[in-house]
């Protein structure tokens, strides 16, 4: 852990005895500037700006931590790209992002959350590891059901005990307080039971919708981008879609709403056509959360012939779509494991990850889509390390026994803001996948900076648009040639 310690490590602000909002950094009084005397810029240049922290008194931050995020964008033009800010630990930082297209480009630097709220989403995640709970249901034909709470760690003051739901395979465990007359076998449904409060009226403030993820002012505000002198053509300088390919970053940028990979030379699929015809004769196993349950609704729809076959289940899965009669292409999705924030539905349903990888015969038809972090914010990091290392060991096996297997993990996307789910807590758990899928031959597809690039605003469930292009980049790695 100690490696991953230092991956995550982020700047705390200085301790103090009592929280004061008035001191935390103000969006409203934050801005940035160019660095550099330059304002010509052509396609290829990287634009450096000076970002000044400040809180709501106006006075400069003399200390880092906060997160912020940039990209340069134009809804006119339909284009986007992801840049970087470097923390200098000293309430000054450096925002920089490179141009990659001619033509106006609308500067968008987000304070996503000040130091102040970094450092309460963190000490909680950690301290307070059962704020988001859930509830079992427990019924025997017979008896009178009964309710009660549940979670990834039995933190709850059960009278007559916890009941433990441990897999045999990847020993990971459930936990639930035990019913008073029921036995612990007689669980039959989960979902959802809702969140404590954890924060004191003034640390609310720091979450509102006008101090957290909010485009901070500055010069310049747009630029306009020339054509470049001596283009180069970036694409044809990029290997093939393959994978345990690196990830760039960027990764990429919309040009007219496509995206243009920077880590590989992605082929077009330009038509609904060109989409079937590569996913013919391919079986697609999709396991996780509601965002890649995503890919599935999108295939089935926007693939031509794909027919959805329904088998009673819930949006919970399985969920089965296929072309049978032509193409012979399958799709199936199926979630995670708990924990995983629902309305009410068969426990039954949630199916741990690894062991989903461990029932699949695997081939060169086959591709597997793997996504899990929405559901894991909340919790320690070292819960998530956890489940993932299972998953990590379960396609290192899967790979082992058949080789030509495609093994896709989606990252996460940018969304939240809140204590229980931020984008600061989603970024972690990302750059822990990242780090731990290092070095296999797997692919990691960057749903982070397709999402954080676009000209729409930030969704849990990204619009279809975006969906398309993370499918179209999928396509690439089944379909390189």
């Amino acid at each position: 852990m100690d490696d991953l310690k230092q991956l995550l490590r982020w700047s705390n602000p200085p301790s103090t005895s009592s929280f004061d909002f008035e001191s935390s950094t103000s969006p409203a009084a934050t801005s940035y500037r160019l660095l550099g005397g330059t304002r010509n810029f052509t396609v290829g240049d990287t634009l450096h700006l000076t970002v000044q922290a400040r809180d709501h008194h106006g006075r400069d931050k003399r200390h880092g931590g906060d997160y912020f995020r940039i990209k340069v964008y134009s809804q006119r033009l339909r284009v986007g790209t992801f840049g970087s800010v470097l923390d200098h630990d000293n309430g000054s930082y450096t925002a920089s992002v490179v141009l990659l297209w001619p033509g106006e480009a609308l500067v968008d630097i987000k304070l996503v959350h000040s130091s102040e709220a970094v450092h309460i989403i963190s000490r909680l995640r950690d301290s307070v590891p059962n704020k988001i709970f859930f509830t079992g249901y427990f019924e025997k034909e017979g008896a009178r059901g009964e309710a009660t709470e549940c979670n990834a760690v039995p933190l709850f003051q059960a009278k007559g005990g916890t009941c433990e739901y441990r897999d045999a395979a990847t020993g990971h465990a459930w936990f639930c307080a035990r019913p008073t007359t029921l036995p612990c076998d007689s669980l039959r449904f989960h979902s959802d039971g809702g969140r404590r409060k954890v924060l004191t009226n003034q640390e609310e403030r720091l979450f509102s919708n006008t101090i957290s993820k909010v485009t901070i002012g500055g010069d310049p505000s747009q630029i306009e981008v020339l054509p470049s002198p001596s283009p180069r053509d970036l694409e044809a300088s990029l290997g093939p879609c393959v994978p345990g390919h690196p990830v760039p970053s960027p990764s990429g940028y919309y040009l007219n709403d496509e995206w243009v990979s920077l880590a590989c030379r992605a082929r077009p699929f330009p038509a609904p056509q060109d989409l079937a015809t590569c996913l013919r004769r391919k079986r697609l196993y999709l396991f996780g959360d509601s965002t890649i349950r995503q890919w599935f609704e999108h295939i089935s729809t926007h693939v031509p012939d794909m027919q959805l076959i329904d088998i009673g289940s819930t949006h919970l899965g399985p969920l089965i779509s296929a072309n049978v009669a032509a193409a012979k292409t399958f799709v199936m999705y199926r979630t995670h494991g708990p924990p995983f924030l629902t309305a009410k539905r068969p426990f039954a349903a949630l199916h741990y990850a690894a062991n989903e990888l461990d029932g699949l015969a695997g081939g060169k038809d086959t591709v597997v889509g793997i996504s899990l972090w929405a559901h894991f914010t909340g919790f320690p990091v070292s819960f998530y390390v956890t489940r993932m290392r299972g998953i990590c060991a379960a396609v290192v096996r899967l790979l082992k026994r058949a080789p030509g297997t495609l093994v896709v993990f989606k990252s996460a996307n940018t969304s939240y803001h809140s204590v229980y789910q931020s984008d600061w807590l989603s970024l972690q758990l990302d750059l822990v996948m990242r780090r731990l899928m290092a070095g296999l031959p797997v692919v990691i597809l960057d749903a982070w900076e397709m999402t954080a690039a676009h000209r729409f605003p930030d969704n849990l469930h990204p619009d279809p648009v975006i969906i398309h292009n993370e499918i179209k980049l999928l396509l690439a790695f089944v379909c390189p040639q």
